[in-house]
This record gives C-alpha cells, structure tokens and sequence, in this order.
C-alpha cells in the first residue's frame, strides 16, 4: 500500500520540482500586451467596445464582447505556464471542439517562428485552471496566447513560477488586418483558436489580424461597415459571401462599400468569394442556392470594379476545400485541414495586395529622410535602375532594384516625334533596343513595337516604357531622379500630377539658384530640386553658400576629379546640419576615384572613404546590391 501512494506522489512532486520555487504566482492578463483588437477602446478582453454600435443587439452583441481572435503577448523566464481564467457561460456549441469554445492554446517564438507550445484545456463549467507547458529550458521565452473563440471572459490571470520574471511583449507583429466575416471567419470548426485561418495568417505574415467573425450574422449589415470604418487596420479582409442571401448580396454590396468608404478611402478591401459548401454534394436545392450566392457575389464584384473604386480586390475562390470532400466538420465548416488549404490558398494573393501596399509607402518614408536631412544612414540611387540584371530604364530594372533595397532610381527621359515622353537615355534608339534612329524622329506607335536589349546589347521580352507607365509602376514604392527631364518639365510635371507622383520626383542640375527659381519655382514645393556642383571650378564654395542661402536644397550632388583638392573634406564641414551630400561612384572621375570598380577590390577606400570622410549621405552607383549588402554590414541602410 505505502509504494502504491508513494507512486502517486511522483507526478506531483516532479511538477512542483519543475518550478524555481514551487509555487505558482498568477498576473493579470490584462497588465500584459494584448493584440488583434480592431480598434482601441473598451475592455482589454473584449474584442469589440459594443458601446460604440447601439445597432448591435441579440446575439450580434454577444458575440462582439467574446475575446474571438485576441491573444496575449508576453515574455518569460519561467520553465511553467499556467492559466487561470472565468468564462461567462458554459461551452455548449456542437460543432467546436471544448478547447477552441473556452480554452486557450499559447504560441512561443522558437528559431523566430511562432511554434505551439500547449494548451489550457477548459472544464465544462465557468471556472477554469490548467498548466499549459511544463518543464521547459531556462532562459526567456517570448509567448502568444490565443484566447477562447466563443466565449467572453471576466478574468484571465497567467501563472508562471515564483521568482520568475512575466514581461508585456512589445508588439509582436507590424501592420493589422482586420477580417470581417462568418463562422468560418469566427473559427468554427477549428480545433483550437490559433488554428482559425485569421490566426494563421497572423503569424505566416507577421501582421495582426483582428477577427470580426459573427457565426451566421454577417449579411453585409451596416454595423459591420460601421465597425470597419473605425477600424485602425492597414487592410479589410471580408467574407461578405458566405451569409446573406443572393438576393441581399445584390441589394447591400454596394452601399456596404460605399459606407466603409466614406471612413476608409484609402486602405485596401480584399474580398473572399465563400466556399464551394460540401453540403451540396447530393442536395440538389442546396447546392442551387449556393450557386446563386456566388454567382451574385461575382456579378457584384465585377460591378464594383467596373465602377471605378480603387482598392478593391476579389479572391476567387477564396476559400478552397479541396477536392477529396474530406475538409470540413458538417459540409460547411472547416476542419484544421480546411483552414489550413485556405490559408494556403490566401498567403500569396494576400502577400501581393499587402506587400504592394507596405511599398507604397516607401517613397514618403524616403522622401521624409531627405527633407530632414537624415544623416544616421546612407541612401542609395540605383543609376538607370538594376541595369546588371535587366534592361537600362526599364520597368523591370525599376523593380529588381526595389527588390534590393534601393531608395533612388535614376531614369532617363526622351521625347518622340509625336510628343510622347518615354524612359530612354541615348538620344537614339540604336544602342538600346531593336530599332534604330533618333527618337524625335520616331512616332510613338513604331517604339512601341521594338524590344530593349540588354547591357550586353542581347535583345529581350521588355519593352520601351512611357514615362506615365513608369510612374504608375513606381508610385509610392521608390523616388525616382528623372535626368534629362528638364527640357519640357512642364509636361513632366503634368504626368507627375495626373499619375499622383508629385512628391516622387528628384531633379538635379548645374542651372544658378535664380534660374532654378525662374524655371521651376512653381514647382518646388512639391518637386526636390538638387545642384550639381564641380569642386574642380573656381567659385564652388560661393555657389554653394549661394544655393544654401536662396533656395536651402535638402542636397548637393558634388563632383571631383581627384583626390588632392581639399574642398570635398572642407564642403563636408559646410554643409553639416544644412544639406545632404551625394557622390556619384559610376567612374573614376566623378568623385576623385572613390568608384565602384575601387569598392569591388577595397570597399573601405571607395564607399568607406567616401561615407566617413567626405560626409556622402546619398550615393548613385552601378552596384546597388553590393553597395547596399556593404551598408548594412556597417548599419548605414535601413
């Protein structure tokens, strides 16, 4: 008898082992960092204020006090976590599973991936007290809890042992989309919650993803606009389709739109047309109904993009099953294998939407560095784009070098006969495409046709691009330096205005301080104007005061033939505070012979020299990835 209790013990004590004192010591979860909410405001385990919405009532408003897609961030030193947590009623549902309903399951960054780590397994009663893992390494651990998914909670505490330190986690993830949507959105049928495809997207894409889903109720009702308007989301995700009727689908999309629209002008509204349901494998009637919804929701989509909105994007399908019939619980609600072949379907489409609209803020971001005279990193100017790896002032040499990191990229601008402006350095086309001829000579319509060769004169797919399709291609992503430009600014400045990429734009040249007011004085507000200044001339210092003095460039591009004038070092000295630097590396007489071919063999005596001793803060070079890769090492790129 004594050994048989003493066999009962030996959990116990090897529990109470684990621990640095024994004892578990409880923090309110509340004191921690708590994420995915859609909006501030209201109580911290609530994922919605409902105050804010008298329309919500019933089981709407039930549903928006749960903790639905909230998790808790926090680091820790302890080897054990435990929970201990009050739910607002018992699980009932009879799809989900006990855990997914009540409990909780945590997430902890292991080799900068969030791994599960465990779960706090509920009762069915209110009152809940689980270990989730147990026994683990020493050393701090960073932790994701996802919390119930049809439940609310009145209190939530996190134990850890005693004499252990729990932490709030800054904010784990950048940038938030808030998801709108049914019970497939709400979590039905996941097995836990971080296995709900908005968790999963969560932490595949490192964004937060707040989650709106109301189990039958979201029919494209105006609360939900409402809601998504005071949303601080970079991005609407919205299973719009899966609840309302074809009939109601015809009749709200399009104010529902227009609703968030009016609170949300800009940020993009991604669309999923709803599953192919399972439920229509034999049943006839049902099948047809669901036919008619996403019928309805195509028809809807192609009349809303027909309409001219912008930012609209329609995922179809957008929540593929498979089709071995094996991934959902009841014909409509998926299984962790159905949100998994979501999830899989979604991350590249929604890795394109979001991807393109985090680099559509670069260019300000950019922009901002040069007008504060950011001194802390160097900026790189790609000349003619990635020219190595694509054509010369192609649209693919613009996007291979934002690919690299690229802040700058320099273009060219010709004119043709008919008056098209289009990116083209050489004054003729024989050098650079299959054509030949000089370019004012030429109609449009015939460049159009030719193919770009490349920097080893190969003829490629690309084509000659207009200046107007440049820019649209660029917008937002990366400023551009248009050389050559000058000659007809005017009609420059009218494409700039026309494709939203006024503030895009860097012009440099040798003009005086009033001749650059003369002819561009309208424009310089928007447009960055920088002097071109040979150290070599007599007079160089007094033109640079003369500039600093009139016009206050935010840079200066400066040229030098070789490295015995002392002006570079003193000019470095001159500008401090007042103006950026930049230093051409293309070849060895732009800047004392500090070039890219010197950097290729000694990168402290090029990019290094020129940095640290003659204070470049923006650099042009033929080797951006090289340059760049050399930056960062030194942390001097961002």
């Amino acid at each position: 008898m004594r050994s048989i209790i003493i066999l009962m013990l030996l959990p116990l004590l090897s529990l109470q082992a684990a621990g640095k004192g024994g004892k578990t010591v409880y923090t309110d979860a509340a004191a921690l960092t708590v994420v995915n909410r859609p909006q501030e405001g209201g109580p911290a385990l609530q994922r919605t204020d409902t105050e804010r919405y008298p329309a919500l009532d019933g089981l709407l408003k039930e549903y928006m006090t749960y903790t639905t897609g909230l998790a808790v961030a926090f680091r820790t030193d302890s080897r054990n976590i435990h929970v201990r947590w009050t739910t607002a009623e018992k699980a009932t549902s009879v799809n989900t599973t006990l855990i997914v309903q009540s409990g909780m399951d945590l997430y902890i960054r292991k080799d900068g991936r969030w791994t599960f780590a465990g779960v706090a397994t509920p009762t069915w009663q209110e009152n809940h007290e689980a270990p989730v893992v147990c026994n683990m390494e020493e050393g701090t651990k960073e932790c994701l809890l996802y919390l119930p998914l049809f439940n609310r909670l009145e209190k939530l505490e996190i134990g850890v042992d005693e004499g252990a330190d729990i932490a709030p986690l800054e904010r784990p993830f950048k940038g938030k989309v808030t998801v709108i949507g049914s019970s497939i959105t709400h979590g039905a049928s996941a097995s836990r919650p971080g296995l709900a495809y908005p968790a999963i997207l969560e932490r595949s894409l490192g964004m937060e993803f707040a989650n709106l889903g109301a189990c039958g109720l979201c029919r494209l009702d105006t609360v939900f606009a409402d809601m998504a308007g005071d949303t601080d989301a970079d991005a609407l995700l919205i299973d719009a389709f899966s609840n309302p009727s074809p009939e109601q689908i015809r009749e709200r999309l399009l104010p529902f739109v227009e609703r968030i629209r009016k609170r949300q002008p800009d940020i993009p509204l991604i669309f999923l047309q709803t599953e192919v349901r399972e439920t229509g494998n034999f049943d006839l009637k049902k099948r047809a109904y669901e036919e008619r919804k996403r019928r309805a929701a195509e028809e809807g989509m192609e009349s809303l993009l027909k309409a001219g909105y912008k930012g609209i994007h329609f995922i179809n399908p957008g929540m593929p099953l498979g089709s071995d019939h094996e991934a959902t619980t009841d014909g409509v609600h998926p299984t962790d294998v159905g949100f998994n072949r979501i999830t899989e379907a979604l991350l590249p489409q929604l890795r394109s939407i979001l991807g393109r609209r985090e680099e559509e803020g670069r260019a300000m971001r950019i922009r901002k560095r040069l007008l504060e005279r950011d001194t802390a990193t160097v900026i790189v100017a790609s000349h003619r784009g990635d020219w190595r790896n694509f054509p010369e002032n192609s649209l693919e040499a613009i996007d291979n070098a934002i690919g690299m990191g690229v802040d700058i990229v320099e273009l060219d601008v010709q004119r043709t006969k008919d008056g098209v402006l289009i990116l083209m350095h050489d004054e003729t086309l024989d050098r650079t495409t299959t054509g030949k001829g000089k370019i004012a000579e030429t109609e449009w319509e015939d460049i159009r046709k030719l193919k770009l060769r490349n920097g080893c004169a190969i003829r490629t797919v690309q084509r000659v691009p207009t200046l107007e399709q440049a820019l649209m291609h660029a917008k937002g992503r990366i400023m551009l330096n248009l050389d050559k430009a000058d000659r007809y600014f005017g009609e420059v400045y009218a494409l700039m205005e026309k494709t939203g990429t006024t503030k895009q734009v860097i012009m440099k040249g040798s003009r005086t301080a009033e001749e650059v007011r003369k002819l561009y004085g309208e424009w310089l507000e928007d447009v960055i104007y920088m002097p071109i200044v040979n150290l070599d001339k007599e007079g160089a210092e007094a033109q640079i005061e003369h500039f600093c003095g009139t016009l206050e460039p935010v840079a200066f591009e400066l040229l030098f033939r070789k490295d015995d004038n002392p002006l570079p070092e003193q000019v470095k000295g001159k500008l401090a505070g007042r103006a950026l630097i930049w230093y051409n590396t293309l070849w060895d007489t732009m800047a004392g012979g500090h070039d890219d071919d010197l950097s290729l063999k000694d990168p402290e005596k090029g990019y290094g020299h020129l940095v640290r001793t003659l204070g470049a803060r923006i650099i042009q070079t033929d080797r951006p990835q090289y340059l760049i890769a050399y930056l960062r090492q030194r942390g001097w790129h961002e």
